[in-house]
């Protein structure tokens, strides 16, 4: 009884507010719910067949990178990845300051929700708190799971690491959060190999076989810093240095830092050595199988690709072998120790995790049969409006220039490539022109193309032309507008970059159809040169290109109303008008973004740096505006031109340096303006020397920076 008499009551406790799930909520909740009952049942041991060891003779070795690799390329590109193990003696010293206090950013990662696809934090050590943090954190975790008071311990070993590894990632059992070392630039900190101060040729490197002389280990093509520019490669007429591509990167890694399911930018094929530390475990899955891999990444995480399309292109996202190979996919694995390489081909996907403190290094390479995997990625990323780190276009033409040594399978695919191109502008610019978009190819004049290497000058050129709606570098043509001074399109994409009326339009080439037909015969006649070596003719000369249109085959333009036979969609993830205004400015199309699972994140771009109007010119009297454009939306960020449209900038052809650059049978890197750079990092050029001078008449598209 309570003080005043009454028996005490019992009372319901007060209802709680009920916040429902939102949309997005309520639809991962089914999909992890759809995800519960997938009839695969994970394994305590991850059963997955191993891929390819190759043991290289001290011969074979010799042979070269490149070499080698295409020799072993038949048996090991069936499975995605391969490993190589050096001949006995080999003993590289490594150049990595263990002891630094230079601090790098740290990619943050929680292990338990990596197969949800989310973002990573970011933190900063240097290389000796590094190495601290990891080795306290493998001695906790062996204390906790092998060595404390827990009934039915397990024996430690490699295998037990591995089924905890994806017993956290599928179930979430632990809370576990590791810290990973990724994509430090080698000319930043350092590369694990010495470098020689006198670059080696490609024809210098593996003419011996000395594991004993430290010198070897400088020139040898099997040095990271070496392989893009050993003999084969086509990056080795890369003289812009290209973070990621054609530099290093370095790695430290702790137990369970991972590096997620991913393939190369541009499909291109990459090489990862193993300086020092514990191993690391690989698990790679074919190019061929690349669609396959996609598909079942996409029926897993449905929602969440639903909501980012991309998500693959991010390098959060860690889906065990297991549940790959339940959807069919084929999927192989390994263990790389200190002193070891994986090496991944064209379009594979690979990804994997570290079983404690390591080091490793990696870069990309690409023999010239890669061009066709090039391809197919440049026409992925307008798909999804992402960034390319280097022009397929100039790669072909730069191909085109330097001929020697090419072989007869890749000096076909390159003829095919290049007779695409060509069919394609011959296509597009006439039929574009009929529909009202003007020729001023007789009264502007644009800098050459440069075709005999590309220099961070180049590079930074390519920045400045790529297509505000698919991000492609336009290297042949564009489409520009009145009413901007930024954008540029691509020929499949005039109709998207503005609401203006077609006459207000106009087309920049960098190079004519007869340009392209020089080409085309160049390579033919290096082709019967291989047929015929008793018979060899002069490869025709390449002069700078000029972009003029030039008329020795005229193809019948299209009708007025019939668009060209292949066009391109717009890209799925393509913004609109008022939301791509406001991004961030492009990144250099020279580096690889800081860090790559937040490359996606940059293809959101502005505009292109501006590119003036040319002369004026009275619009066609048979191509009258679409009625669409004269009755656009006035909140458009793209007004239609009105008549008062920007005064028109100095014909370029009254410039004498562009005059001077466009007789030279060599041309110079084509200039470059200043343009706002989302990327941190730097392109470094080995030679500066070759910028040509500044003029002050250039249109802002095209003006040279400040020497």
């Amino acid at each position: 009884m309570s003080a005043g008499g009454r028996a005490s009551r019992r009372r319901r406790a007060q209802t709680q507010r009920f916040d429902p799930l939102d949309n997005f909520e309520q639809k991962m909740l089914q999909q992890a719910v759809a995800n519960s009952l997938v009839d695969v049942q994970r394994q305590d041991s991850v059963n997955v067949p191993e891929a390819p060891v190759f043991r290289p003779t001290p011969a074979e070795f010799q042979m070269g990178s490149m070499k080698y690799i295409e020799s072993i390329r038949e048996e090991a590109e069936k499975y995605g990845i391969c490993k190589i193990i050096p001949p006995q003696g080999w003993n590289p010293p490594c150049a990595v300051d263990r002891q630094s206090t230079k601090a790098f950013r740290t990619r943050i990662q929680d292990i338990h929700g990596l197969q949800q696809g989310g973002g990573f934090d970011h933190g900063e050590k240097n290389a000796r708190s590094y190495a601290q943090r990891a080795r306290d954190f493998k001695e906790f975790w062996v204390h906790r799971k092998y060595r404390g008071d827990n009934e039915g311990r397990r024996e430690l070993s490699y295998a037990s690491l591995e089924e905890d590894y994806w017993r956290v990632v599928e179930t979430g059992c632990d809370t576990v959060q590791v810290e990973y070392g990724n994509d430090l630039s080698s000319k930043v900190y350092w590369s694990g190999f010495e470098i020689s101060e006198d670059p080696p040729k490609p024809q210098e490197m593996d003419l011996d076989v000395d594991f004993s002389n430290p010198d070897y280990y400088k020139k040898t093509s099997w040095n990271t810093n070496n392989f893009p520019r050993s003999e084969g490669s086509v990056l080795r007429h890369f003289r812009a240095e290209i973070d990621g591509v054609n530099v290093p990167w370095l790695y430290f890694g702790m137990l369970f830092s991972s590096f997620c399911w991913h393939n190369e930018d541009n499909y291109m094929y990459s090489v990862n050595y193993h300086h020092f530390g514990e191993p690391k475990q690989w698990y790679g899955a074919p190019g061929t199988a690349a669609d396959k891999f996609e598909d079942a990444m996409k029926a897993f995480l449905k929602e969440r690709f639903d909501k980012t399309p991309d998500l693959l292109h991010h390098m959060t996202t860690q889906l065990s072998p297991s549940l790959l190979q339940a959807s069919g996919v084929p999927v192989c694995r390994t263990v790389q120790h200190a002193g070891e390489f994986v090496v991944t081909f064209p379009k594979a996907f690979h990804g994997g995790f570290s079983y404690g403190f390591n080091c490793g290094e990696a870069v990309n390479f690409a023999p010239p049969e890669w061009i066709e995997y090039g391809r197919e990625a440049a026409l992925r990323y307008r798909i999804y409006a992402r960034p390319s780190v280097l022009s397929h276009d100039r790669v072909l033409l730069l191909l085109a220039y330097n001929l020697e040594g090419l072989a007869l399978k890749a000096a076909n695919i390159l003829l095919g490539e290049l007779q695409r191109l060509k069919n394609e502008e011959e296509e597009l610019r006439p039929w574009l022109y009929s529909m009202g978009v003007r020729d001023v190819s007789d009264q502007v004049s644009l800098p050459p193309n440069r075709l005999d290497f590309i220099d961070s000058v180049s590079a930074d050129y390519d920045e400045k032309r790529c297509c505000t709606v698919c991000r492609h570098i336009c290297f042949l043509s564009a489409i520009a507008c009145n009413c901007s001074r930024k954008k540029v399109a691509c020929l499949h994409h005039e109709a998207y970059m503005c609401q203006c009326p077609k006459q207000e339009k106009f087309m920049l080439c960098w190079a004519s159809i007869a340009d392209m037909e020089k080409n085309i015969a160049r390579v033919r006649t290096h082709i019967h040169n291989l047929l015929n070596p008793d018979q060899k003719l002069p490869l025709p000369a390449l002069e700078a290109m000029s972009g003029r249109r030039s008329s020795p085959k005229k193809r019948p333009r299209p009708g007025r109303g019939s668009p060209p036979r292949k066009k391109l969609p717009k890209p799925a993830s393509q913004a609109t008008e008022s939301e791509s205004e406001t991004t961030q400015a492009p990144r250099s199309v020279a580096v690889k973004s800081e860090s790559r699972e937040q490359r996606a994140d940059q293809t959101r771009v502005t505009e292109n740096p501006s590119i003036p109007p040319p002369p004026q010119a009275a619009p066609p009297a048979a191509s009258p505006a679409p009625a669409t454009d004269a009755g656009a939306s006035s909140d458009s960020t793209c007004m239609p031109c009105s008549s008062s449209s920007p005064p028109p900038p100095a014909n370029l052809a009254d410039d004498p340096k562009v005059s001077e650059a466009k007789a030279e049978p060599n041309p110079p890197a084509p200039p470059a303006g200043p343009v706002a750079s989302s990327s941190s990092k730097t392109v470094v050029d080995s030679s500066a020397s070759n910028k040509p001078s500044v003029s002050e008449n250039l249109p802002a598209a095209v003006q040279a920076k400040s020497s």
